[in-house]
């Protein structure tokens, strides 16, 4: 018998946005992280404010299986 032991991690990811003239964001918003041993799958991005308004920082805390260093 085989055991799979899975660890999960937290990650904090923080988006900063320019502030020139922009239409607003309509898009979905992902990142996918990278690491020595594996990567996530796209994890999609919910903004607090209105699309990820101009001259904004969102943080978002994402919890998810370690992907290494």
């Amino acid at each position: 018998m085989k055991f799979v032991f899975i660890v999960a991690a937290a990650y904090t990811i923080e988006v900063q946005t320019g502030n020139e003239q922009i239409e607003p964001l309509d898009s979905p918003v992902y990142v996918q992280l990278y690491g020595a041993t594996t990567k996530t799958p796209k994890l999609f991005l919910e903004p607090k404010t209105a699309c990820f308004a101009r001259d904004s920082c969102e943080n978002f805390d994402i919890s998810t299986n370690n992907i290494g260093e």
